[in-house]
């Protein structure tokens, strides 16, 4: 190498072959190599393969990064148990330029005032009357949040579903069962839903786009100067179980091959499953009826379409004055997942499976009695 210390003018970090460094006056952002690439183990070989490349997103984010004179800050909620939220997403907020940090109401006394957007990641305990209060005066001043909801909790939450309502949001107690085979893969539980075309949707609407897992239902409540836009949903045949009251009685709908019907205490009818409400403060609340939505494994089943909703959502949620909010979504060059919904499955396994050896049973058939005759 001619000059073996040129990177150390911009970082600190040893960079591998093949990376970039994009600069401009006296800010950079290094690239590592292996960020311009999407991996995943081949457990035959256990070996890394190459499924897709990242180079426009990655660059078209450092050249965002570098001309903006502040980056958004996204406060994720903790104190109630939440999961982590994973590697595809966090590197999605990453490209938006998007700052992370945690927030713990026990050490604030309000959301700060440099956020951009609080994320609350399905909390496996209840949020507090003064959580509540701290996030409803946040939004009432203009602030976003996104809400990932998880009907598998261990508890009730009522002040989480307090906060929603003083939104103009209500969430249903269970599961959501689409009934219409469809719009659901495997199980009238994990749902294949109808995505709208929003601002907040621009390359996943329309149907099989995206993969819902175990969702709560969402509906509009009628909140003063609150307006609604949904982002997809369930056919007007799904139900809601709410009499599905803990973690076990869902795992057990899930493997039960019967028909899913109405019982006390359910509600039928079309749900929201993504659903924003938008104040005339500008606030927004962004919920989501399943946080297992956006977890890596539901993200891999639709070939990463998830994600591309969650980077549109956040995009739409973020400060676009400050040009940052702009994420390219990777190219894949693995063969993309299908989506296909439980009817089509029926559907080419009775063709495949009973029609086409009836065809060529008789096909035989025909050709012995032929060859007989001669």
């Amino acid at each position: 190498s001619k000059n073996p210390t040129f990177t150390s003018r911009y970082t600190d970090e040893s960079l591998s072959s093949g990376s970039l460094i994009v600069v401009s006056g006296d800010k950079s952002r290094t690239i590592d190599v292996s960020d311009l690439y999407e991996t995943e183990v081949d457990y035959s070989t256990y070996s890394q393969q190459v499924t897709g490349y990242d180079i426009e997103g990655q660059v078209t984010s450092a050249i965002n990064y570098l001309s903006a004179e502040n980056l958004a800050k996204v406060y994720t909620l903790t104190g109630h148990d939440e999961p982590t939220l994973s590697t595809t997403f966090t590197k999605t907020l990453t490209k938006l330029n998007a700052e992370t940090e945690e927030l713990n109401f026990l050490k604030e006394d309000k959301v700060p005032d440099d956020a951009a957007a609080v994320i609350i990641f399905g909390p496996q305990s209840d949020l507090s009357s003064d959580d509540v209060k701290k996030l409803d005066d946040y939004v009432a001043g203009g602030g976003k949040v996104f809400v990932g909801l998880d009907v598998l909790k261990s508890g009730d939450e009522k002040n989480l579903n307090k906060f929603l309502n003083d939104n103009g949001i209500k969430a249903t107690s269970g599961p959501v069962a689409e009934t219409d085979d469809n719009y659901y893969y495997q199980t009238p539980y994990f749902i294949l839903p109808t995505v709208k075309d929003t601002k907040a949707t621009t390359d996943v609407a329309g149907d099989l786009q995206v993969f819902i897992p175990l969702s709560a239902g969402l509906s509009k409540v009628k909140t003063d100067g609150v307006k609604f836009t949904t982002i997809m949903s369930t056919t007007d045949k799904a139900i809601a179980k709410n009499s599905l009251t803990d973690s076990d009685s869902i795992q057990n709908a899930i493997s039960d091959t019967n028909k899913v019907t109405k019982e006390s205490g359910d509600e039928q009818g079309k749900f929201a499953l993504g659903l924003i409400a938008k104040n005339s403060n500008k606030g927004v609340v962004a919920a989501f009826g399943s946080v297992y939505t956006f977890t890596d494994q539901m993200n891999q089943q639709i070939s990463g379409r998830n994600a591309t909703l969650f980077s549109n959502v956040f995009a739409y949620l973020l400060p676009s004055d400050k040009g940052t909010s702009v994420s390219i979504p990777s190219k894949s060059i693995d063969a993309t997942t299908l989506a296909i919904n439980a009817s089509s499955i029926r559907i080419f396994g009775l063709l495949f499976g009973i029609f086409l050896p009836l065809a060529l049973i008789v096909y035989g058939i025909v050709v012995c009695i032929v060859r007989k005759r001669r």
